[in-house]
């Protein structure tokens, strides 16, 4: 009976290890649109406002706002760009140590246009200011957009804009 027992908690052991331990990268990832869009605008935004940096804005340490659905085996990297994916208790704890608000960028599910399949990634500012009283300030975002190719049977980015409000 300990037997089995010892050798079920050895395999379970090993399967969570090694969920623990995945680090999704770019590359294992390149053809999830969702990363795609968020690198592209990750990359687009540094490329447009870098020079304003002054702002307050980390550019190289991002903040995404957890989604199971969308966000669950996204990349925590993409080059030089630190992704972190946090949840609504994360970013009320995050808030709290920091005292100031948190630059987000929450992704959107996808949809389509015609032939032409679209993500919006929002960038928003949150603070936490009472207990789970979350403020999200809206300041812009990134439309990506998708066609398919033919030839290549898959779907390639062909449009990256960044919007303002």
């Amino acid at each position: 009976m300990a037997k089995p027992f010892a050798l079920l908690l050895l395999f379970f052991g090993f399967l969570a290890g090694n969920a623990l331990s995945q680090s999704k990268t770019a590359s294992q990832t390149e053809d999830n649109l969702y990363a795609i869009s968020l690198s592209a605008c990750v990359k687009k935004e540094f490329e447009e406002y870098a020079d304003i940096a002054s702002s307050g804005r980390t550019f190289f340490n991002r903040i995404v706002e957890y989604d199971l659905l969308l966000t669950e085996n996204l990349p925590t990297q993409f080059g030089d760009f630190k992704i972190e994916y946090l949840n609504a208790e994360g970013l009320s704890e995050r808030y709290k140590k920091t005292r100031q608000r948190l630059s987000v960028f929450r992704i959107f599910p996808m949809r389509n246009d015609g032939a032409i399949l679209k993500i919006n990634v929002s960038h928003y500012y949150v603070s936490v200011p009472k207990r789970r009283n979350y403020i999200y300030e809206l300041e812009g975002g990134c439309r990506t957009e998708f066609k398919y190719d033919s030839p290549e049977e898959k779907f390639v980015l062909s449009k990256v804009e960044l919007w303002g409000v």
